[in-house]
């Protein structure tokens, strides 16, 4: 694991009930809008055909994914 993930571990293991549920949602919602991100960014500008065509075609799972951990975070407040 990287110093970040590490970290982000570190502090989840800390907690418990729904302070560990809502952080862990919060890591899950940060980390799917990164993943989007990227993938968005390759999917318009990617050099590389096959990399390329992998983001366009995953894009919209890692969409979908954070749409439904979105919806679970609004349940948690």
């Amino acid at each position: 694991m990287d110093a970040e993930h590490q970290a982000k571990s570190d502090s989840l293991s800390k907690l418990s009930g729904s302070a560990f549920d809502k952080a862990y949602v919060a890591a899950m919602v940060e980390g799917h809008q990164k993943t989007l991100a990227l993938m968005q960014s390759e999917a318009s500008g990617g050099k590389d055909a096959d990399l390329k065509a992998f983001a366009t075609k995953t894009a919209p799972v890692v969409q979908h994914h954070l749409e439904e951990i979105q919806k679970i975070q609004t349940n948690l407040k």
